[in-house]
């Protein structure tokens, strides 16, 4: 079992699936049941307490394992409002954000963030946020976040810049402790970075369902039986 710091995975399942031919995204089907079901279970395998984020809320209603069913509770603001909504909806420490669109998984990579995580804090850095870098920025999904990020969304809820733009996740971000893990570490382990690509046209789809899809090493079955104690085990 997780430790109580990192038992919590939350999905955002929103957006408007413009690209995708009218094709609503977290209700591809993949193998017999909704892609975002295929995702909440790979998640389950090492995550206690999962929440889901939609503005489909019976479509969750099926779904066969322990599930909280959230909305935003500040719409408007996109994935911001979903990443508000998981962690005001949840207890957990830390929530663990991907995105109903991002079907890969690997445990290694949840080991990589928890264990930096527990580093940091030890070192007196205690992180809001942990993900990976890319470029000059860090990418949103597949990422830790913690609660005390939730009076920073608050208060950039209140506050829109003079273009009258809503905020970003990134400038919320801006001037808060991040553990950022180099894009050269991350490409070590995911060299195509197909582990944070989103299926988002029709294209995608079909690449996905052909069977293209990345096997690492540490994916469910290992998932199942994974420690927190393993973290420490990871290649740093």
């Amino acid at each position: 079992m997780p430790s109580e710091k990192f038992r919590t995975a939350a999905v955002l399942a929103g957006g408007a699936s413009e690209r995708m031919a009218g094709r609503g995204k977290q209700a591809l089907d993949d193998g017999g049941m909704p892609l975002s079901f295929r995702i909440l279970e790979r998640l389950g395998d090492v995550f206690p307490d999962l929440a889901v984020v939609t503005n489909r809320p019976g479509l969750y209603r099926s779904f066969p394992g322990k599930l909280s069913i959230l909305g935003d509770v500040v719409p408007g603001f996109g994935p911001l409002s979903g990443l508000h909504a998981a962690l005001a909806g949840t207890a957990g420490e830390w929530v663990f954000l991907s995105a109903c669109d991002m079907p890969e998984f690997d445990i290694r990579w949840i080991r990589i963030l928890a264990a930096g995580i527990v580093d940091s804090e030890r070192a007196g850095c205690g992180p809001v946020a942990a993900a990976a870098g890319y470029g000059s920025h860090i990418e949103p999904f597949q990422a830790f976040y913690s609660r005390r990020l939730i009076p920073h969304i608050e208060r950039a809820f209140e506050i829109r810049g003079p273009s009258g733009r809503a905020p970003s996740l990134f400038s919320i971000l801006d001037g808060l402790p991040c553990l950022r893990i180099p894009e050269e570490r991350v490409r070590a382990l995911f060299p195509d970075w197909r582990l944070f690509r989103n299926i988002n046209t029709p294209e995608d789809w079909s690449e996905y369902t052909r069977g293209r899809r990345t096997s690492y090493p540490g994916t469910p079955g290992e998932a199942r039986n994974a420690t927190w104690k393993e973290a420490k085990d990871v290649e740093k």
